[in-house]
């Protein structure tokens, strides 16, 4: 017979997230019970070593003591996704509304600073 063992012990308790990084929390209380809303985006306010206080970025609530097993980063790179791989048009529908702002600010050139100084454009 064969044995199976599950390891516990594991897992994202040792990530590196630093404060004002992005992260998904799962409760899990509220998972475990089936409760909606179990998961949800925040920024880390404090970092210890194995706990996290995070701030719900929608609601602005608080999570005092977050354990790090239930907390996962949510890499730059894809919450830029969009803006790095759209199109060079402003005028695309499949695009974001983030990423029409972007692309339309960018699109803009930026005046000088002695051009500022003069009241130009």
């Amino acid at each position: 017979m064969t044995n199976i063992v599950i390891d516990l012990t594991g897992g994202a308790s040792t990530q590196a997230i630093i404060r004002d990084d992005f992260v998904l929390y799962r409760d899990p209380i509220k998972w475990l019970n089936g409760v909606d809303g179990h998961t949800r985006v925040y920024r880390v306010e404090t970092a210890a070593h194995t706990r996290l206080v995070l701030i719900d970025i929608a609601s602005g609530a608080r999570v005092t003591d977050a354990d790090r097993q239930y907390v996962r980063p949510i890499p730059a790179a894809y919450i830029m996704c969009d803006v790095d791989t759209a199109p060079l048009t402003s005028d695309y529908s499949d695009l974001t509304p983030a990423s029409v702002a972007w692309l339309q600010q960018n699109a803009v050139p930026q005046a000088r600073p002695a051009e500022l100084e003069q009241g130009g454009a």
